[in-house]
């Protein structure tokens, strides 16, 4: 399990690092801040926010960088919204650009529901 953790945070600063030329490294701090105080924030609230999307994820559907919002009531909506939706770069990049974020998001998709499984099965044991 930590060593799902530790890949999905790895590959969010790799992300953020790499588009904090175009989006500015404020996320890139806070990610690290967050992290580092509670390293499954991120990978728990991607798995909140960002799992009922997959079907988009998958079908490399932009409207999922383009036209949504994670919702208001969320306190970490602008920031998730800014960081996995990248609305303000994402019309701007070229076809490599956006396919690599692609991979990056199916990533973070495919370690986020790593964690589910591995969570039930975790659960399941106890039930027993």
């Amino acid at each position: 399990m930590n060593d799902i953790i530790k890949q999905f945070n790895e590959i969010s600063i790799d992300f953020l690092t790499q588009t904090s030329e175009m989006v500015g490294s404020s996320y890139l701090y806070k990610f690290k801040l967050i992290t580092k105080v509670n390293s499954i924030f991120a990978i728990d609230l991607f798995i909140q926010r960002v799992i009922p999307h997959k079907k988009k994820i998958v079908e490399r559907d932009e409207t999922f960088f383009m036209n949504r919002t994670m919702g208001s009531d969320d306190p970490y909506s602008d920031y998730m919204d800014d960081i996995i939706g990248i609305k303000k770069i994402y019309h701007t990049l070229d076809t490599e650009s956006k396919n690599n974020i692609w991979e990056i998001v199916l990533a973070l998709l495919y370690l986020a529901e790593e964690r589910i499984t591995l969570n039930n099965k975790k659960m399941n044991a106890y039930s027993n």
